[in-house]
This record gives structure tokens, sequence and C-alpha cells, in this order.
């Protein structure tokens, strides 16, 4: 059943990227109202998931995980349809409503299957094959959506992507088991816990949760509308979308046999400067410059996570764990979408008399540098226990 969950997660995420790169597209308002709304329709989607993760085991305890999915795979097709049946802007808001509440039902969905069908190393290695899985979509996606506007099949790629979105839901909801097997679900925790008994250790990585993803929102929204904010790359936005996940898959892959032996600190420290160096490299106007930068920034990337995972159950206490990992999320939301409405500021940067692509390498480095203070402090206190390298397969589900 872990197969049919990871094959789940494939086909959602590669609907949802082949969708997200042509909200521009079907806008068809001015450069300036797109960048608006575009920005906007990306925060909400990203409040809706974050509200539906966290409400859902209070609102829905005893529902099936094949039915979370089904559930999941229809909001997310009247998402898509929404965005054919309405004008713009308020497709935009539809959509990003309705597909941000399938992503927040789907993702801890998702993991119960696995946790529940799935032990021991089997159990890391559907982990590993999940965030694989996602990262190979979100490489596809921008493809795909590229070939529909050059062979102007945009409305039917919409309507592939609903019909096979709807598949993928029957599919669950035919071979995943109806029982729901993992014990700690049964009982949930409440979602945020007590601020006082959280260490200075906890806020400071909690802080670094929020810097991460906004420069991963920063990055993603910035390619979504790479024509105002790097012009002489614009014609590269869908292609450079691919390869920031293709990065991630290679650069994942290839730090995992040596992620355990990196010193903390020198990690924090690397994850500041390959975040700035990375992010600053994308907005030049030369392509090499750019691909570097992307293979850069997915360094940091697959350092920050998996860091950032395993040092929040280190130092979190076991009763307080699942509030911290609840916060975790809030903060990761915040920054993602923080991320996106930079990339709209810098879009209107020439008001202020800077290039947009100048005041996206300085939002760059300011990133960097937020992230460089939290390493130094993060350095100055020791964890409460050794790491330990068989966490560090789960971490990065939670990317996109």
């Amino acid at each position: 059943m872990a197969l049919v969950a990871i094959g789940y997660m494939f086909v959602t995420n590669l609907d949802s990227i082949f969708v997200i790169p042509l909200l521009p597209v079907l806008h068809g308002g001015t450069p300036a109202a797109i960048a608006r709304d575009v920005a906007l329709a990306l925060s909400l989607r990203l409040g809706a998931s974050l509200l539906l993760s966290l409400i859902l085991p209070a609102v829905a305890p005893r529902a099936s995980n094949a039915k979370l999915l089904m559930a999941s795979s229809m909001m997310k097709a009247g998402a898509f349809l929404s965005i054919l049946a309405l004008p713009a802007p308020q497709s935009l808001w539809c959509f990003a409503i309705l597909a941000g509440a399938g992503t927040g039902t789907l993702r801890p969905a998702v993991r119960a299957v696995i946790a529940d069908e799935t032990r021991g190393a089997g159990q890391a290695l559907a982990f590993q094959a999940l965030f694989l899985a996602m990262n190979v979509a979100f490489v596809l996606g921008p493809l795909m959506a590229e070939a529909a506007v050059r062979l102007d099949l945009i409305a039917a790629g919409v309507l592939a992507v609903t019909v096979l979105e709807l598949g993928a839901g029957l599919a669950a909801l035919r071979f995943v088991p109806a029982r729901r097997t993992g014990c700690a679900e049964q009982s949930p925790a409440p979602v945020l816990g007590r601020p006082a008994r959280l260490s200075v250790g906890i806020w400071l990585l909690l802080l670094q949760s929020l810097l991460a993803y906004a420069a991963v929102g920063f990055l993603i929204a910035s390619l979504v509308l790479f024509e105002a904010v790097n012009p002489p790359l614009g014609a590269w936005r869908n292609a450079l979308l691919s390869l920031e996940g293709l990065a991630v898959i290679f650069v994942q892959l290839a730090l995992m046999p040596f992620f355990g032996r990196l010193p903390r600190a020198a990690l924090h420290g690397a994850v500041a400067l390959a975040a700035a160096g990375g992010l600053a490299l994308c907005f030049t106007p030369f392509l090499p410059f750019a691909l570097l930068g992307l293979l850069i920034f997915a360094f940091a990337e697959c350092l920050a996570m998996p860091a950032g995972q395993l040092e929040l159950a280190e130092r979190a206490p076991a009763e307080a764990r699942r509030s911290v990992f609840a916060m975790a999320m809030v903060a990761a939301a915040l920054g993602e979408s923080g991320g996106a409405w930079m990339a709209w500021a810098v879009t209107r940067a020439e008001a202020a008399g800077l290039s947009p692509a100048a005041a996206a390498q300085g939002a760059s480095l300011a990133i960097g540098g937020g992230l460089a203070l939290v390493a130094w402090a993060l350095a100055r206190r020791p964890r409460r226990r050794p790491a330990r390298l068989g966490a560090t397969t789960q971490l990065v589900q939670e990317r996109r």
C-alpha cells in the first residue's frame, strides 16, 4: 500500500505543478495585475493547506486515509476546473483555496498510509521514495506546462490532469485500506503547545524554518514571475522551474551518505552561505550563472530541511514534540507565503529606482544574513542529545 500512496503523491503533485506555471497565462491581465494576483493566490494556497493540516485531526478524527485521499482529489479537481470556468482573478482565488485545502488533506493521509503499512528499513525507504517522487513531479510538471502552451492545448491539459487527479483518488479509495492502524492519530495532541516551555534553541529553529521556507517561496514565486523579475532570462521560466526540482533530487541523493557526518554548526553556516549565494546568482542575466545558482541553492535546501527536522526532534521535550512540529508547519507556511509576497515586491522595485533583478539579489542577501545569524546563535547552544542518521530519511517531505 505504500507504493499506492507514493504513486498518489506523484500524480497529485504532477497535476498541481502542471497547473501552477499556467496561472499567469490563464490570467490574461496586465503584468502588474498578474504579479499581484499570482502572489496572492500562492499565499492563499499555502494558508488553506496549513489550515486543513492543523484542523483535520479535530474535525475528522475517524475518517479513513482512503476517504481523505479521495476527498483531496475531489477538491483539487474542483480547483483545476475553476480556473477554466471562472474569470480572472476569481478563478485564481477559487483555485488557491480548493487546491490548498486538498493539499492540506492529503499530506497527513499519505504519511499515515506509509507509517501504517511499512516498518523499519522499509519505512525509511518508503519516505525517501516519497520525497523523490514529489521532486520528479516538480521536474516534469513545468515541462508539460511549457508543451501545453506551445501546442495551444492549455484547456485540454487542465482537463486531462483533472481526470488524472480523480483517477488517483479512485485508485486510493479502492486500494488503500479503510482501517486506520496508526494509534498515534487516534488521540491527537493539541495543535500548539505552551510557548513558555520551549527552549531558546527551539525558537531559533522555528525562525530558521521560517527563513528557509521564505527562501524557497521567494525562489519559486520569482521563477513563476521570471519575465518581470529577470527579463533577460524570462523565456527560461518553465525550464528553470523544472531544473530546480532536478537539482534538489541530484543533490539530495549525493548528500545522503554524508549528511550524518557533517558538524551541525558548519552545516547551518553552509546553509546561510549557499542560500544567499545561490539565490543571488539566479537573478543574474547570464543563464550559466542562473543554473549554477539553482544548484547551489539546492545544496542549501537539502541541508536546511533535514537539519531543522532533526534538531527539533532532539531539542523538543517528548510531551511537546507534536506541538513543536505543528509550530514548525506554521513557521514554514508563513515563511513561504512571505517569500511569495517578497517576489511580488521585487517586481515593483522600479518604483523605488531599482531594477527587479537587483532588488531580488538584495532580498537574497537579506535572507542569507538572517540564516547566518540563526546559525551563529544555534552554534552557541548545544543539542540535548546526539543526532541519529536513521531519522534523516523522512525529513524533506514538507518541501512543496
